[in-house]
């Protein structure tokens, strides 16, 4: 019955309200609340969105307990790949996977949804995150979503999903459990 409850605040927070306006709701709130609807604990989503909030500009480089940003799924920012950019939530690019842009892309298009789609991508996201070979050969999907510590969830989120510079890591973790601490009993 929580699960279904959760599942539901889930659906209505993705969605627009009657009159076709966006939901107030912040973007990494979305993304937070549909990681709970599917089996993430609250420290494992807020792995998840500490990671996520660096990606797209939403997080603080000077604060990092700062989380007044949000996540931009309409992110195109240039990489460190000549003439190459990455896109959105996660900011898939090529650097990893040489058609992993192209995936997200389509994937969004085959749900009828322009690449910016927040709902399409988060949606995209989970199922990439569940074959992914790095956390498929690093304990896989389960052992993630079941995490009981932020930063534990945002290491793994940048060794094995994200990718991202070392040095970026330790202020990840810290956006990780500034989320969490706000959102723990949310």
């Amino acid at each position: 019955e929580a699960e279904t409850q959760r599942a539901t605040e889930a659906e209505k927070v993705l969605t627009t309200n009657l009159n076709g306006e966006i939901d107030r709701a912040k973007n990494a709130e979305k993304v937070y609340y549909t990681l709970l609807a599917n089996g993430w604990t609250k420290q494992s989503a807020s792995g998840v969105i500490g990671n996520l909030l660096w990606e797209t500009g939403g997080a603080n480089s000077k604060n990092p307990t700062n989380i007044s940003g949000d996540i931009n799924p309409a992110d195109k920012s240039a990489t460190r790949h000549a003439g190459k950019y990455a896109y959105g939530i996660v900011q898939w690019d090529e650097g990893e996977s040489p058609d992993r842009t192209s995936k997200m892309f389509q994937y969004c298009a085959s749900k009828g949804k322009d690449w910016t789609d927040l709902e399409s991508q988060v949606s995209y996201m989970l199922n990439e995150m569940s074959t992914f070979s790095k956390v498929k050969k690093n304990g896989g999907i389960q052992k993630w979503k079941s995490m009981t510590s932020p930063e534990e969830s945002a290491k793994f989120d940048a060794d094995n999903y994200e990718i991202c510079a070392q040095k970026l890591r330790p202020k990840r973790q810290i956006t990780a459990r500034a989320w969490y601490e706000a959102y723990k009993d949310k």
